[in-house]
């Protein structure tokens, strides 16, 4: 889409989208903000909802939304800001693949001879194994 056909039904599909970096419709979307009364009044709503939980915290309290180990009111504010932030729903689905690969992962030790190999490197660094601390 070229910036010059930006309307406001381009921009209330793209808003959400506002604050991740990959979008290259950002300057069309100011662009067309700037001229639009309706417009800014959608791109205010949403900031302000977003700055009463910022990306930055969302990322701090993905785990507790994650193990519902938040309050019912914060977990409704990180689900609000997902609706706003296509960024955050990114994140999400990226930590939520993560937990999902690594719970598939079998559990393994350590080689033995790696495992002394490592044990005697650090305690070289350390002073040996008689060094206190």
């Amino acid at each position: 889409m070229s910036e010059a056909q930006i309307d406001c039904e381009a921009f209330a599909a793209l808003v959400d989208h506002y604050f991740d970096e990959r979008l290259v419709e950002r300057n069309a979307l100011d662009a067309h903000a700037a001229g639009c009364t309706n417009c800014q009044a959608v791109f205010g709503r949403m900031t302000d909802e977003l700055s009463d939980l910022p990306c930055r915290t969302f990322v701090e309290l993905v785990t507790e939304y994650l193990e519902r180990s938040i309050s019912a009111g914060e977990r409704a504010r990180m689900t609000r800001h997902l609706e706003l932030c296509q960024g955050c729903r990114t994140y999400l689905d990226q930590i939520r693949t993560t937990i999902e690969l690594t719970g598939a992962l079998p559990p393994s030790s350590p080689d033995p001879a790696l495992r002394a190999a490592l044990v005697a490197a650090f305690r070289a660094i350390r002073g040996g194994p008689s060094s206190a601390s």
